[in-house]
């Protein structure tokens, strides 16, 4: 294993995921990748409205900026293409998780759940501030008490032998001033 040692597990997991991407991200990204007709999908969840019926009274006409529309075949890419944008960022750091003779790469996701795997607590805190600047323009937001940290220590690093960290929901992963930022103990 290169670096020192470690290998560091990352799991996130979104709050609310599939209601809570902004629009405003979305459309950014279509437009990005050239998909023509979004003014089509635009008008389709502008105009996208609901109305609560409790007894005989319903609620005035409730518009959504934010979340995918659930039971459209359409939902399910225009969220993987808001995740991928993080994902993007991610290929781009150059960041790895350092284990020798393995293919290198900083992430696996499947939907909305993610896997941050690096070599060093300053690498993994330089990926969870891409994080939070992905929350800041998709509107995602980590629910901190469901992500957590998992490692293990290898050969020559500070303990010999292997030791590995326990996954405790919310335990790892802390939160100050607007900063997510990892404690490995």
């Amino acid at each position: 294993m290169a670096g020192d040692g470690k290998l560091i597990r990352v799991d996130l997991d979104y709050a609310n995921a599939f209601n809570s991407a902004g629009h405003a991200c979305l459309w950014a990204i279509l437009e990005k990748f050239g998909v023509p007709d979004i003014d089509l999908l635009k008008n389709f969840y502008d105009l996208a409205s609901m109305q609560l019926h409790v007894g005989t009274h319903e609620t005035t006409d409730i518009f959504m900026d934010t979340g995918i529309a659930q039971g459209s075949v359409l939902s399910p890419l225009l969220f993987i293409l808001c995740i991928n944008a993080l994902l993007r960022l991610f290929d781009n750091s150059e960041l790895q998780h350092g284990v020798d003779r393995v293919p290198q790469f900083n992430h696996l996701a499947f939907a909305d759940d993610l896997s941050l795997y690096l070599n060093s607590e300053a690498n993994t805190n330089k990926l969870l501030e891409k994080v939070l600047q992905f929350e800041h323009w998709s509107g995602l937001r980590l629910a901190l008490s469901k992500s957590f940290i998992t490692g293990i220590s290898m050969g020559k690093a500070r303990h010999a032998g292997h030791r590995l960290w326990h996954a405790i929901p919310g335990e790892g992963l802390r939160s100050h001033q607007g900063h997510i930022y990892a404690i490995v103990y």
